[in-house]
């Protein structure tokens, strides 16, 4: 039995540390290799603490930290330097615990340290207690990390639900720790059960960081689905507009003819006048930006075409764009959202309607910046305003794509609101 209770208390504290570095680090290995590499690391944590020579102070923390960090190295990408510091910082947690849970034990119950010291029970519940806070505490850091990468909110209610079980679990070994002072014998009982609640909140926390890693899928999903739709919508207005050319094209040596006719018959001022109304046909006039980058010129100038229909002027600061740093798609998602949303913003005024695009590409950074007036004051959820949308479950995708996109380039936006105005900036070094 005490080998049985040894081997879940291991487990638990691997799994803290483990939580800890998921919620910093991407595994670099199999989930198949991880998991035979975290089997490894509990049988040689056990190891650890069985050898006369090893278990002793302080050769028993080196050790134990050596194959923590061989862990973290072996399952995680990063500097080993930084994983090093991680597996530090959550022994260094673990250790804090367990000691303030001792001495929240000695106070509270009124007992001595040396009960918590030679009785069987009253150990296994405190360092059982100990490792159920340290497990609660990486998997809320780990669901915080995860959500804040993927720019998904976690709700109060959500958080709370979450904690049910451990808090639960924690009231349930502090009233064993009762039974066990008062008890004339130990019963094995109370160590099953003490064995039980640990495997149950392990089991528990696997499930649920599962179910993150589904919300967070689903999220994507939308997200995917979003930019899609996002995309055909500028590429089917692109397609249009190329239509339209072509038609113009077609008929262009009609026009021709017909001002050959006029100047053959020297009616100058009546060709003067055709052409005059043929060049404002507005399919013929030139795109109002043109800056080297054709897919940046297609999307700039269909978002001007939109705005000055809804009576919204927009207004550009570029130079030579030929080596903006992302894709096309990136920049059609990026240039379609950001626009959209300053588009819809302006839509809902009734007074002044202005955008302004700056995209200045230099040598040492690109700058990307669009500004537009609001008269909604809005409040920042994060780095995503709050919205205001009828349905606020579709909030947030738009910036989301553009978020998840600029984080690929390692670029961190700022978003201000104030005085009327909203702002979206951004460098990519």
């Amino acid at each position: 039995m005490a080998y049985f209770v040894s081997l879940v208390l291991t487990i638990s504290q691997m799994c803290s540390l483990v939580l800890i570095c998921m919620a910093f680090f991407r595994f670099k290995k199999p989930i198949k290799h991880c998991l035979i590499a975290f089997g490894l690391l509990v049988v040689s944590t056990l190891f650890i603490s069985y050898m006369p020579v090893l278990r002793d102070f302080p050769f028993k923390i080196i050790a134990g930290l050596a194959c923590l960090i061989a862990f973290a190295h072996f399952a995680f990408k990063g500097n080993l330097l930084i994983k090093a510091l991680c597996v530090l910082f959550g022994y260094a947690c673990a250790f804090a615990l367990e000691t303030a849970t001792v001495f929240l034990f000695i106070y509270m119950l009124k007992i001595p340290m040396q009960v918590l010291q030679t009785q069987v029970a009253p150990f296994l519940i405190t360092a059982a207690t100990s490792n159920l806070l340290m497990l609660s505490l990486s998997f809320f850091l780990y669901r915080f990390r995860k959500a804040k990468k993927q720019w998904v909110h976690i709700s109060l209610s959500s958080s709370l639900i979450t904690c049910i079980f451990p808090v639960l679990s924690l009231l349930t070994l502090v009233i064993l720790l009762q039974v066990a002072l008062t008890a004339t014998t130990v019963s094995s009982l109370i160590i099953v059960d003490v064995a039980g609640i640990l495997v149950a909140n392990i089991v528990l926390f696997f499930l649920l960081s599962r179910l993150v890693k589904e919300e967070q899928a689903k999220t994507e999903n939308i997200i995917l689905q979003h930019q899609v739709a996002s995309q055909m919508q500028t590429v089917n207005v692109l397609l249009e507009s190329q239509t339209q050319q072509g038609k113009i094209t077609h008929d262009f040596k009609h026009h021709w003819n017909v001002v050959a006719t006029l100047l053959h018959q020297k009616q100058t001022q009546e060709a003067i006048k055709y052409i005059d109304v043929v060049a404002n046909t507005p399919l013929l006039k030139t795109d109002v930006v043109s800056c080297g980058n054709p897919i940046i010129d297609a999307v700039l100038n269909q978002k001007y075409t939109v705005a000055k229909n809804q009576n919204i002027e927009m207004t550009f600061v570029l130079n030579n764009l030929a080596a903006f740093p992302f894709s096309s798609e990136e920049i059609v998602v990026i240039l379609a959202n950001l626009l959209d949303n300053a588009i819809e913003a302006c839509c809902k005024l009734k007074g002044q309607r202005e955008i302004h695009v700056k995209m200045l590409c230099e040598e040492a950074q690109t700058v990307l910046s669009v500004r537009n007036t609001t008269d909604e004051k809005l409040s920042l959820s994060g780095e995503i305003p709050a919205t205001t949308k009828e349905s606020p479950w579709l909030h947030g995708f738009g910036l989301q794509n553009v978020y998840t996109i600029l984080s690929r380039y390692n670029s961190v936006p700022a978003v201000e609101a104030h005085d009327g105005w909203f702002q979206f900036s951004t460098v990519v070094f």
